[in-house]
C-alpha cells in the first residue's frame, strides 16, 4: 500500500507545475513612456571606417611608465557630408 504522504506531496508538485504552465506575468505600467527618437548626431555624417579596438592610456608617473587599458569599444571615421570634414568618434 503506497504512503499518503507522498501521494500528497505528488499531487502538490503536479498542482504546482500546472500553475507555472498557465501563468502570464504581465503588469500594467505604472508611468507610460512615450516613443522618442534619439538623435546620434551622425545624421548628416557617412561612416567611412568602423572597428572595434580597446584604447590605452600611458600611465608616466608609474615607475616604470606603462600602458593601461581604458575601455573597449567601437571606433568610426566619420566624413560630414556637407562639409566634408572628417571626424574620429
Amino acid at each position: 500500500m503506497a504512503d499518503p504522504k507522498v501521494s500528497s506531496r505528488e499531487q502538490e508538485d503536479h498542482d504546482s507545475t500546472a500553475e507555472d504552465t498557465n501563468h502570464d506575468p504581465h503588469f500594467e505600467p505604472i508611468v507610460s513612456l512615450p516613443e522618442q527618437d534619439v538623435k546620434t548626431l551622425e545624421e548628416d555624417e557617412e561612416e567611412l571606417f568602423k572597428m572595434r579596438a580597446k584604447l590605452y592610456r600611458f600611465a608616466s608617473e608609474n615607475d616604470p611608465p606603462e600602458w593601461k587599458e581604458r575601455g573597449t569599444g567601437d571606433v568610426k571615421l566619420l566624413k560630414h557630408k556637407e562639409k566634408g570634414t572628417i571626424r574620429m568618434n
